[in-house]
């Protein structure tokens, strides 16, 4: 498994499952350039599945930001070819929920990573 980290966010690649967990409360502007890295990193990759790790998120999503997410993560990665992504929230989908259904079938909302990856790995 390769990983890579900073201060607020790590990402860790194994051969099934790209997964970026998110930590800490720096705003949307860092999330929006830590994303965009890591959509590339996953395409780059040529991953399959994905897990987005909002567990430890500092700080409510906007729905302004729910939109930008929707349109600059969730769709690249379905149309690069990600099979599956689970989004681990502690509060599902109530608290980080993206506005379309679109690709509603390959995006799944857990509490804790252990049924994200069952799901992933189903």
């Amino acid at each position: 498994m390769s990983q890579t980290a900073n201060s607020n966010h790590q990402v860790s690649h194994n051969d099934e499952v790209m997964k970026i967990q998110l930590s800490g409360s720096e705003g949307e502007e860092h999330l929006k350039a830590t994303f965009l890295s890591f959509v590339n990193d996953t395409l780059d990759k040529g991953a399959k599945k994905v897990m987005v790790h909002n567990h430890d998120l500092g700080h409510h999503i906007s729905p302004h930001f729910q939109n930008w997410a929707q349109v600059n993560l969730e769709l690249p990665l379905l149309q690069g070819g990600v099979d599956k992504i689970a989004i681990v929230h502690p509060n599902k989908k109530e608290y980080f929920n993206l506005i379309s259904a679109k690709g509603a079938v390959r995006r799944q909302y857990f509490n804790t990573e252990d049924e994200a990856m069952a799901w992933l790995n189903a």
